[in-house]
């Protein structure tokens, strides 16, 4: 991998990091669902501007930002405005990986490989040690609300993946 790459990789990460301490700012001025909608308002309307209409179907464009809009971050900055610390939050919503899988099974029809089967169930077993850990350290309410939008998240991108025009069928492969 070029230097480059790396370069990009960890510029990425510590933009991704660094925005859950902004969202954690944000939070001491606006309400959690108030917030949500202002975030992705300025996000939407340069696209509007710039990018034009979606080639897809409206029911994915409108599924796909009830779920990644407003479900995931709504759940997300609630559970952080409930106590869950910007720092976890962002570790706990990346479980968003295992509800992708579990998703792509009945909705997309995909047949998960025997590593794929092993990687959630050690994903999930991370998932409950990382509960177990939290019990009394963060309130329960927010954890949950953080696994919530992680799971907004994953199905999110399932209709993202069915939005698609190449995939539009329901199959992986394009």
């Amino acid at each position: 991998m070029r230097a480059r790459h790396v370069a990009l990789a960890v510029g990425l990460a510590a933009v991704w990091g660094f925005n859950f301490v902004v969202m954690d700012a944000g939070l001491r001025h606006y309400p959690p669902l108030m917030y949500a909608a202002l975030r992705f308002l300025l996000a939407a309307f340069p696209a509007v501007l710039f990018v034009g209409k979606p080639r897809t179907p409206w029911r994915w464009v409108l599924a796909t930002g009830a779920t990644l809009g407003v479900a995931q971050y709504g759940l997300l900055l609630l559970g952080m405005r409930a106590g869950m610390p910007p720092g976890l939050a962002s570790l706990v919503i990346q479980v968003q990986a295992i509800f992708t899988a579990a998703f792509a099974v009945p909705l997309l029809g995909e047949r998960p490989g025997i590593r794929r089967v092993y990687g959630t169930a050690i994903a999930f077993g991370g998932l409950a040690l990382l509960t177990i850990e939290l019990t009394g350290a963060v309130p329960l309410g927010a954890f949950l609300l953080c696994v919530g939008a992680a799971v907004a998240w994953g199905l999110g991108n399932v209709f993202m993946r069915k939005a698609s025009p190449r995939t539009r069928s329901g199959s992986w492969s394009g």
